[in-house]
């Protein structure tokens, strides 16, 4: 199954503020070159992006290659996981205008939900915590064999940066414990994440960069500061910002820290030089 469509949306599942989706051009027009390269065959977005879609270990994704770059080269990457009822885009801000070239793959959820897919069926206020601990778990697993798969077949400079919103959030928060190795930084947005899921921190603990609005009614603030506690007494590198006035969204202030964030972490990933050597993230 291939990603059912390329759609205007924001980070995440009611997400508001500033857009950061753009539809892919159909065939047809000069917009819509098509670049059959020896990693892929992309479609030419705009001037410095080209996207194609894809499926390995089940999971169908997005790939998008934002700068001025080969997509064969070797880039760094970044995976979204988005939110419920979200999908795979094109991003635009706050992914764009980034100090480095970038590969960006988004897989896609496989519960259909909406006009979108889900991690899973049960949402984080529908207080059934036995059934959300099982399902994200098991979508964990998924998401850490789809980044085998992809991480074998494409070149990849540096550790994996992983955000997610939402339900997404849990998603790539859940990774950071059960799958830590496949990851180096990861940047949860409104998100949290089941006490049963949680574990101690081990050497290859990625960092944890967390935004969250104050006023967030789906999955709210205390329940991200509690977590979030608790993940530092566990000795994971995390902190948490909360926003005033943002609900279950990505509010302007919240993008442009986010872009920093990003900014910062690609820097030190061309920096570092090696693949291996991974980054610092300082706040």
């Amino acid at each position: 199954m291939c990603v059912t469509a390329f759609a205007l949306a924001s980070i995440g599942c009611g997400a508001a503020g500033t857009p950061n989706g753009s539809t892919l051009p159909t065939g047809g027009t000069a917009d819509a070159a098509v670049r059959a390269l020896a990693c892929g065959t992309y479609t030419q977005v705009d001037a410095t992006t080209v996207a194609r879609e894809g499926e390995l270990a089940t999971v169908p994704f997005l790939e998008v290659v934002l700068g001025d770059a080969d997509p064969c080269d070797s880039l760094p990457l970044i995976v979204v996981l988005h939110g419920l009822g979200g999908r795979p885009v094109v991003p635009r801000w706050p992914y764009r205008d980034l100090p480095v070239a970038v590969r960006i793959v988004l897989p896609q959820g496989p519960i259909p939900w909406g006009s979108g897919y889900a991690w899973s069926s049960v949402r984080t206020l529908d207080h059934e915590p036995a059934g959300l601990e099982a399902t994200i778990g098991a979508q964990s697993d998924r998401v850490a064999a789809f980044l085998d798969a992809y991480l074998a077949s494409m070149p990849v400079r540096g550790d994996v940066v992983l955000v997610g919103f939402s339900q997404g959030a849990i998603l790539a928060l859940t990774m950071t414990m059960q799958h830590p190795a496949h990851v180096g930084l990861v940047l949860p947005l409104a998100g949290w994440v089941p006490e049963a899921l949680r574990t101690d921190a081990g050497e290859d603990a990625p960092h944890v960069r967390w935004l969250h609005g104050l006023d967030d009614e789906r999955i709210p603030y205390s329940m991200a500061l509690e977590a979030a506690t608790d993940l530092r007494g566990r000795g994971y590198d995390v902190e948490l910002i909360g926003y005033p006035g943002a609900h279950h969204e990505m509010s302007h202030a919240m993008n442009e820290r986010f872009h920093s964030w990003l900014s910062l972490a690609l820097e030190n990933i061309v920096a570092a030089g090696a693949p291996d050597e991974g980054f610092v993230l300082v706040p």
